[in-house]
């Protein structure tokens, strides 16, 4: 079975970076999550059976978090 990585660059309302790291953790799919300093205050890693289901993670679990301002989803491919 082929599964589909991804990061997820996240810019958080201020002070909101611990408890979305926290939340995004929770969510089935997600393997890591930091908090970050730099242009993002969060990133994850992700894994899904499909780009399909990758996006419908992203927008139906992620994106729905409060504290959220903005994502940003970059899908991995082992060049080889």
């Amino acid at each position: 079975m082929i599964l589909y990585r991804a990061i997820i660059l996240f810019n958080t309302l201020p002070g909101k970076e611990r408890e979305v790291r926290d939340t995004v953790k929770e969510i089935p799919g997600v393997l890591r999550a930091w908090v970050t300093f730099g242009e993002f205050d969060v990133i994850a890693e992700v894994e899904a059976s499909s780009v399909e289901s990758l996006g419908q993670l992203v927008r139906e679990r992620i994106r729905n978090i409060p504290g959220i301002k903005k994502t940003s989803t970059l899908i991995c491919h082992d060049i080889e």
